[in-house]
């Protein structure tokens, strides 16, 4: 009851990491879940892979697999620490186990093309109209369909899409998954006509990755895109995947 009442107490005060302990070991599972779903997208984002993974795994399988927020933190930590194997079994218990939704839909064509079925991931991801209520996945969206487009070939439609991308994680503040599109943009976009107004921005020549980055307990991929997917080989994208080697912070 006391690490309980704690809990509350702690998620009404702001201090998420707290509430989440004391819900954990409270042992209410409900809550647990509810705290580590509303709450898990930040630290993520921040590089602390191992106190999400260690969070979903003082969880109930069987509340993960129910709850597509907690689904996806399960899928995006393994693919971050290049479980493939693992990313597919989570996707395949929660697509039968919640109803159809958009960041699992990405997350599985995110899973294609890192196996190495680029065609199918950038098919995929057609089919999808991600919500601009969720600007992350919005902009992972149109990054693995640019990258898939580049290297299938299409550098007009590649440097479009990454140059949405690029606009989207500025607009959202995610400096990360900015810079990565800039720098897969740079070899595509030659000819694509830039809109955007002019005024102080994070870029590729500027910096590989902005001084207030916070430490991270692993590398941390925020795309989940650094790896060359696995059956595609030939392409030449050598400044692209420079900017990749540069981005592992």
């Amino acid at each position: 009851m006391l690490h309980r009442r704690a809990a509350r107490w702690f998620a009404d005060h702001g201090d998420v990491a707290e509430a989440i302990g004391h819900a954990i070991a409270s042992g209410d599972g409900p809550l647990s879940g509810r705290l580590v779903a509303a709450h898990w997208r930040q630290p993520f984002n921040a590089g602390q892979l191992e106190t999400v993974r260690m969070w979903l795994d003082a969880l109930p399988a069987e509340l993960v697999a129910a709850d597509a927020s907690l689904s996806a933190a399960r899928v995006w930590v393994a693919l971050d620490t290049g479980r493939l194997e693992e990313v597919g079994a989570a996707l395949d218990t929660a697509e039968t186990s919640v109803p159809p939704d958009t960041q699992l839909m990405v997350l599985r064509a995110l899973q294609m093309y890192k196996a190495g079925d680029v065609g199918g991931a950038a098919a995929r991801l057609r089919e999808i109209s991600p919500s601009a209520e969720d600007p992350f996945i919005a902009t992972v969206h149109r990054l693995v369909q640019g990258i898939s487009w580049m290297w299938l070939g299409d550098t007009g439609r590649a440097g479009e899409l990454l140059v949405e991308a690029a606009r989207r994680a500025e607009d959202d503040g995610n400096r990360l998954a900015y810079i990565y599109a800039e720098g897969c943009a740079t070899p595509a976009v030659a000819s694509v006509p830039r809109t955007r107004p002019a005024g102080p921005r994070w870029s590729p020549t500027s910096s590989c990755a902005p001084p207030t980055a916070a430490p991270r307990e692993t590398g941390h991929d925020a795309t989940g895109l650094f790896v060359t997917p696995g059956r595609v080989a030939g392409r030449n994208w050598h400044d692209c995947f420079d900017w990749q080697r540069r981005l592992r912070i």
